[in-house]
């Protein structure tokens, strides 16, 4: 009786599991549409009432407006051009999250075939360095692929296949996702190999706009709505937006900073949320060991950060300004790792496919 109750409630659970993920699936276009309208209200009410506050004019006669200064005039448009860059920097990084597939895992990935091939691609990707055999202080065996005697690479039972490294299946999409951190239900995508610099710069202009639009709504907020200011409203819901609209920014600008900050940390550590919570237990074993766990993937702060962002000699820092498409580093499936770089006699500060074309991984 007690293993036929145990194994309702594993029934019981998994079906609740899965009405969850397929609900998250299904409301995924909702979700969009929600924080679509919700920005586009922001701007609205920005630009037809936090605007006219800050650039005010004034009538010097009944019908006649009081022409403002060239420095009033540069102000205005420094204004409007700042805030139009955000708003695109945020539009087209979301459109990114969205439409770019985070990586799919395939039966047999392609391979180039020869170096006239592999120097011609040289220039977009990183070659990194396929491990041959696993790091004992690194690779702690926490399952049967990882065990002795158990196939090479890594399964997925889900899908009946294997996958690569830093690869993990996402139940609402039900697919393996490459180097996959999350799933993402406002976006209605997985967030992963190919699209996770367009989340993280999405998360880091979306903080900024939010702070910008309530620092700018301070002191309106506190001498038209808390005081008795005279400002002269433009339509008859102006006051209400305005209110939703200061509320909203601080709320949402709270949760995406930490969220934003949190991926700050991630990226600069050489991890994903999924491997940060495995490396909490792998960590945990090793010390037990009295051994001392070394995240592979983690090649330093600043590497990581250029990895990420695909910064080298074709793509400079200032690309992360600019919204525009950049493709990620490497194929997704392979990885430098902290272990290849001390064994290779290349060791400067950057990582492109110049300087590890040819990386030797020591014996």
């Amino acid at each position: 009786m007690r293993i036929l109750y145990q194994s309702s409630l594993l029934r019981l659970e998994g079906c609740i599991l899965r009405c969850f993920n397929g609900f998250v699936w299904i409301a995924g276009p909702a979700f969009i549409l929600i924080a679509v309208a919700l920005v586009a209200l922001v701007a609205y009410i920005f630009y037809t009432v936090n605007l006219p506050f800050l650039f005010p004019t004034l009538q010097t006669s009944p019908g006649q407006d009081e022409i403002p200064s060239p420095a009033q005039r540069l102000a205005r448009l420094a204004t409007v051009i700042w805030t139009i860059y955000l708003l695109s920097c945020l539009a087209f990084h979301y459109y990114m999250c969205i439409m770019t597939d985070p990586g799919r895992v395939v039966d047999r990935p392609r391979i180039i075939a020869n170096d006239t091939e592999r120097d011609r691609n040289s220039e977009d990707m990183v070659l990194f360095e396929v491990r041959t055999e696993p790091v004992q202080e690194q690779r702690i065996p926490l399952n049967r692929d990882n065990q002795e005697g158990a196939p090479k690479g890594r399964f997925c039972k889900k899908c009946r296949r294997h996958k690569p490294d830093r690869a993990h299946h996402c139940s609402v999409c039900q697919r393996c996702v490459l180097r996959m951190d999350h799933h993402c239900p406002w976006i209605h995508n997985c967030v992963g190999f190919y699209n996770h610099r367009y989340f993280y710069l999405f998360l880091m202009y979306m903080f900024v706009a939010c702070l910008y639009y309530f620092v700018v709504s301070v002191n309106f907020f506190r001498y038209e709505i808390l005081g008795s200011g005279g400002f002269k409203w433009p339509y008859d819901q102006a006051r209400m937006g305005f209110v939703f609209s200061f509320l909203l920014a601080g709320a949402i600008g709270l949760a995406i900073g930490g969220m934003a900050g949190w991926h700050t940390w991630l990226i600069a550590t050489g991890q994903t949320t999924i491997e940060h919570y495995g490396n909490q237990t792998s960590r945990e074993i090793a010390k037990s060991r009295g051994d001392i766990f070394i995240n592979e993937y983690d090649l330093g702060t600043r590497r990581n950060f250029k990895v990420f962002f695909n910064i080298g000699r074709r793509y400079k820092w200032w690309t992360i300004l600019l919204p525009i498409p950049i493709p990620p580093m490497g194929d997704g499936r392979t990885f430098l790792t902290s272990h290849a770089m001390l064994s290779s006699s290349a060791r400067s500060t950057w990582v492109d496919a110049s300087d590890y074309r040819d990386i030797n991984i020591a014996a």
